[in-house]
């Protein structure tokens, strides 16, 4: 099987030679002699490297762990037995003997021909490491309650109780680039037993992670409160002491990491689930599991908002006793985090990142389990909690090259690269949200003065004064620095602002029936000339602008609510422009009116002339038969009086004769 890039089955490669085409026994002999030295001097500077160093107690206090009768079947059935698991990694009062790392090195599973040549190493490292401990312990490097005595089997340690603390610090030299930046913190506590010695087994697992990424560890081995409370009191204590250092010696992030935690793939650093440089206000790193907040494993940024989160979850039994705490501080914690101070500052990222719980590959695999190559597998709430952490340290300790992969070949950076992408786009659709909230907010506030301003002599004066005080409420809002960008605290106030609205609102109501009114009586008169008129192509331009103006004004009455002034505007400029059109309209009518007059005044007096000519030639026709039968009657009269004549004469002639 091949070796692992960190802790191989074999001698990993910078210690293999490199084979050369040289001979000779003078040669060998010094190469002999030079390996010889080297490891003389390894030996001997070891003896002096601080014990924890190596020891890396990790993981305190299970004190989070849940229980929920309603868990649904994907979820495994040992986790759901937390009211039946007690967290013997707080057991108040008491305290753990010193354990002997060499012997707890061992792993129970793996046969000692199975381990590799650097798990054999890290045993001997791990026992020359104990016995330095043992000496700083007598000279005191670690803090202690009582004076150091010595117990039978030579360990030191106080008269009744353990050695409180142990600091491994980072390295910080030129040989191993920058200060550390990111450490742990964890709590082991509770009476030596096999599960407790399990727990100092899990911490071993951490040493290897932490030398590897130069991680300091601050590690409490004694209860300084009540049940489980010692969690937040010893991590506000350890960023106090941070805060408490120049900026250019503090650690920037701390993670909280508990005791029954066995780290799987050291070659993962806690780095890698970090949020980017821009986003500098986030503060908390949480998961949750079924069960909601999950606190076994999360990290924090060393700043006075952390100090500030911790502080209230410690004083929140306190001030709210009445209140029950179903998981004691992490339900505390998940409270304090819900509220809109720590909320902002909070990011929930995937469980299986950095608190991952057992499993197996296969098809049933859940989200929340644990994956080759993932860092860490957690056990809250299990039962016989011990015997499966033994499972998982054995094959931590295998050093198996499928579980301790290069970093660059697991899944996580692709997946926090895309979480944390996913992230900035949601925060920035927020504030786009947070911006529309903020500037309706502003036009409302300005919408309600300029109505009260309008309707001051309509609106009563308790009435405006309820009024005037939302709107105070609402302005103090928008400009509060933990609630300006508070969607939920901005809309809130603005629901109580409309609450108090309805005067205006009758008064808006009983405008705009008005308004509408007008506006249909409009549209009516201007559709109108439109259908009766858009014929005719000298009208094609003022018709244009009638019907424009049509879908403006219909288009202001659909709005909700409806802008009185801007309606009432529209109206009027369709008013005026349907006017316009009308005007043309009875202009082009006008025009064709005295046309029509006049050719029917044309035609009157055409008829008059007519009818003289008619009766002028009538008189005439008249006057000829009148003048011809006066000749007539005066032919006949000289034809009578010829004839008259005639007879006379002949009477005369008559006579004569």
């Amino acid at each position: 099987m091949a070796g692992s890039p960190v802790l191989p089955n074999g001698p990993p490669a910078w210690l293999v030679p490199r084979t050369r085409n040289i001979g000779g026994f003078s040669y060998m002999a010094k190469m002999i002699i030079a390996v010889v030295l080297c490891i003389t001097l390894g030996l001997s500077l070891s003896s002096f490297y601080p014990a924890e160093a190596i020891e890396h107690p990790h993981r305190g206090s299970v004190a989070t762990l849940k229980h929920d009768g309603n868990i649904t079947q994907a979820v495994p059935e040992e986790y759901m037995k937390l009211s039946d698991v007690k967290h013997s990694s707080v057991d108040e009062g008491a305290t753990p003997d010193l354990i002997d790392y060499e012997e707890m090195s061992k792993s129970p599973s793996p046969d000692d021909s199975s381990k590799s040549a650097l798990g054999k190493v890290t045993d001997k490292w791990v026992s020359w490491a104990h016995s330095a401990r043992k000496k700083l312990i007598g000279a005191g490097t670690h803090r202690k309650s009582k004076p150091l005595v010595t117990d039978e089997k030579g360990s030191s340690r106080t008269a009744s109780e353990s050695v409180n603390e142990t600091i491994v610090e980072g390295r910080v030299s030129a040989s191993y680039g920058e200060r550390p930046t990111l450490g742990k913190v964890t709590i082991v506590t509770g009476a030596e037993n096999d599960e407790q010695l399990t727990y100092e087994r899990a911490l071993l697992t951490h040493a290897a992670h932490n030398r590897i990424h130069n991680y300091p560890m601050f590690i409490l081995r004694q209860s300084i409160m009540r049940d489980v409370w010692s969690k937040p009191a010893y991590l506000l204590s350890v960023m106090l002491r941070e805060l408490a250092k120049p900026l250019s010696q503090r650690l920037e992030w701390i993670y909280w990491v508990d005791a029954d935690t066995v780290i799987l793939n050291p070659n993962v650093p806690f780095e890698i689930f970090l949020p980017p440089h821009e986003y500098n206000d986030v503060h908390f790193l949480i998961t949750n599991d079924w069960n909601g907040l999950n606190n076994g494993i999360f990290a924090m940024r060393v700043t006075d908002v952390t100090v500030e989160l911790l502080s209230s979850v410690l004083a929140y039994p306190v001030y709210y006793p009445d209140v029950e705490l179903q998981f004691r501080d992490q339900s505390a914690m998940e409270t304090i985090l819900g509220r809109d101070h720590f909320k902002k500052h909070t990011v929930q990222v995937p469980q299986r990142w950095f608190n991952a719980y057992q499993g197996e590959l296969d098809e049933t695999l859940a989200p929340f389990q644990v994956r080759r190559g993932d860092i860490l597998v957690h056990f809250p709430g299990v039962g016989n909690r011990g015997e499966r952490m033994e499972v998982w340290l054995a094959r931590a300790l295998e050093h198996s090259p499928e579980w301790e992969i290069d970093v660059r070949y697991t899944s996580y950076p692709n997946e926090v690269k895309a979480f944390w992408h996913d992230f900035g786009q949601k925060r920035r659709e927020s504030q786009e949200e947070a911006k529309y909230t903020k500037h309706s907010a502003e036009f409302l506030m300005k919408t309600v003065q300029e109505k009260l301003d309008e309707y001051k002599d309509q609106v009563k004066e308790e009435e405006e004064q309820k009024i005037l005080q939302k709107v105070k409420q609402l302005h103090e809002t928008l400009n509060r620095e933990s609630t300006k960008n508070d969607i939920g605290e901005i809309s809130d106030a603005m629901y109580k602002l409309d609450d108090v609205l309805s005067p205006i609102t009758k008064i808006d109501e009983r405008i705009e029936r008005t308004v509408a009114q007008e506006a249909h009586e409009v549209l009516f008169l201007a559709e109108k000339a439109t259908l009766t008129n858009n014929q005719e192509p000298e009208w094609e331009e003022e018709t244009r602008h009638v019907e424009e103006g049509i879908v403006k004004v219909k288009t202001k009455l659909d709005s909700k609510p409806l802008i009185v002034q801007e309606t009432r505007s529209e109206i009027e400029e369709l008013r005026k422009k349907s006017a316009e059109l009308d005007k043309k309209i009875e202009e082009k009518k006008g025009e064709a009116e005295t046309r029509h007059e006049e050719e029917r005044k044309k035609e009157e007096e055409d008829d008059q002339k007519k009818k003289a000519e008619e009766e002028e030639e009538e008189e005439k026709r008249k006057k000829a038969e009148e003048d011809k039968k006066k000749e007539e009657d005066e032919k006949k009269e000289e034809d009578e009086k010829r004839e008259d004549d005639d007879g006379k004469k002949e009477e005369d002639d008559k006579k004569d004769e």
